[in-house]
């Protein structure tokens, strides 16, 4: 009778997700404990030890969900206060870390964006050719065959802009999922497993993974851009306005200069005025988009060991640790 409850209870707790998860997981917690109270007196009443340890357990479990609710809201509600007085908007924590990673993204896109424009206008340059055909006779003339030589090393440039732009749009799916169905879906599925007996496991890491992904993720990323924030204010260089972050200039080739150095030089002007970016386009891929991946993830992996063990399961994240 109990677990028919629980589940009539877990399912009108996903009904009413969208406006809140405390309500309908106290109205749960109400109606376990009088029904355990109900066994127990069952048991008292038969004499039967049995059902008195059965629901004895049962309660402290019962108990153990209480204290890990009321941690819960203590934590989400704090956190959330914190969020809205940076902000100055009504932010929840995770929401605040997601203007983080779209203001991080939106200087990682402006790079790539110049990326685009750079190597657009090399390969123009690098395709101006002559040609004559006289009689069935053709031939042709590349002046400006030494701009071709620029793509090739800023194609990696290229790719590893891309990639950066791909890890900031996983970040902004987690923190989405974290913000609408963090505690909306699997805070209240967590807590259903979470009753009984052979599913405590399973329900401790889907909890565990719910506060992992509303707690801790936001956390690595405030970490981690505050910290690149004192040392872009420190280093103006790789500000996002910064001197290294503009167009990128290219020299023009002259088709019809066929005789001397004068394209060569001004392909290797072209590279000359644009290697000196190369760090800080190194600094936008490695540092401040794949190192603040990795180590927000560290710390979600980290947030959900611990809070997974708390709940009542031993969950091993090294593997995972390994892929982040």
């Amino acid at each position: 009778m109990i677990k028919q409850v629980f589940i009539i209870l877990f399912l009108l707790s996903l009904s009413f997700a969208a406006t809140g998860w405390i309500a309908p997981t106290v109205v749960a917690l109400i109606a376990a404990v009088t029904l355990l109270a109900i066994l127990f007196m069952f048991g008292y009443a038969l004499h039967n030890d049995e059902i008195k340890m059965v629901s004895k357990e049962e309660l402290y479990q019962l108990v153990t969900i209480a204290i890990i609710i009321g941690s819960l809201v203590g934590i989400t509600e704090a956190l959330d206060s914190i969020s809205s007085n940076i902000s100055g908007e009504n932010l929840s924590f995770p929401a605040l870390a997601l203007s983080y990673v779209n203001d991080d993204a939106a200087v990682v896109e402006a790079g790539y964006n110049n990326i685009v424009s750079f190597s657009s206008k090399v390969g123009l340059e690098s395709s101006k050719s002559l040609s004559c055909s006289y009689l069935s006779l053709f031939t042709g003339f590349s002046a400006c065959g030494s701009y071709s030589t620029l793509l090739g090393t800023f194609s990696l440039v290229f790719q590893g802009m891309g990639i950066a732009l791909a890890e900031w749009g996983s970040m902004k799916f987690l923190l989405g999922f974290a913000e609408t169905q963090a505690f909306g879906m699997l805070i209240p599925f967590g807590l259903f497993l979470r009753v009984f007996r052979f599913t405590r496991g399973a329900g401790a890491i889907v909890i565990g993974l719910a506060v992992a992904l509303y707690v801790f993720l936001p956390i690595g990323i405030f970490l981690m851009h505050n910290i690149l924030a004192e040392f872009e204010n420190s280093h103006p260089n790789f500000q996002s306005g910064g001197p290294l972050a503009g167009a990128f200039s290219v020299s023009g080739c002259d088709a019809y200069t066929m005789y001397d150095d004068s394209n060569v030089n001004s392909a290797k002007s072209t590279y000359n005025s644009a290697k000196d970016r190369f760090d800080y386009y190194a600094y936008l891929v490695l540092v401040k988009t794949t190192m603040t991946v990795v180590i927000s993830m560290i710390v979600m992996l980290a947030g959900l060991r611990y809070v997974s063990t708390l709940a009542g399961a031993e969950v091993d994240v090294s593997i995972l640790t390994r892929i982040a």
